[in-house]
């Protein structure tokens, strides 16, 4: 990525050392379970709160920021402070239930064994498809796509294993 963007600041006129280039990956999937401490409060990225599936976090860091936001409203309202990130983490359950499903999901979507398998049974199911737009639209979340694809692993299972076991000539 480092290198792309060199080439984008030359392809630009700009000069590849004109600003230095720093990068730093996204905390997939590796969520804090506890956002803070006290009367602080992390939100987005800084949480861990991006999706393990597709990288997208930009609607966690928003829904986490106004969570954050109400929390220590009612925190200070109550005339508590320290206990805000207690009542952030409250409103955090089910962003963070999400994402460990999503967790969950990440190696029957990307394991190499599984992947064509996968990949052929997501292209032939409408369910699937139209549950995991779904998930991207915000309509749902990943725990009624957890619960489609487990009902499907043992199927998927079977045709990685029987497809890899092939008869030799």
């Amino acid at each position: 990525m480092m290198a792309a963007m060199g080439d984008y600041l030359q392809v630009n006129g700009i000069g590849r050392d004109a600003y230095p280039v720093k990068g730093h990956f996204l905390p997939v999937g590796d969520f804090r379970p506890v956002p803070g401490r006290g009367a602080v409060m992390l939100a987005g990225d800084a949480a861990g709160l991006v999706d393990p599936v597709t990288g997208e976090g930009i609607a966690h860091a928003m829904e986490s920021g106004h969570f954050a936001a109400l929390s220590a409203a009612d925190a200070i309202r109550a005339g508590r402070p320290q206990e805000a990130t207690g009542l952030y983490r409250a409103r955090l359950k089910e962003i963070h239930m999400s994402l460990r499903m999503a967790r969950w999901i990440r190696p029957v979507i990307y394991a190499s064994l599984l992947q064509q398998t996968f990949s052929r049974s997501f292209r032939t199911s409408s369910t699937l498809k139209k549950m995991y737009l779904q998930v991207l639209a915000g309509e749902t979340g990943y725990p009624a796509l957890f619960r489609a694809v487990l009902l499907r692993v043992p199927r998927l299972a079977a045709r990685a294993v029987l497809g890899a076991v092939r008869p030799r000539d």
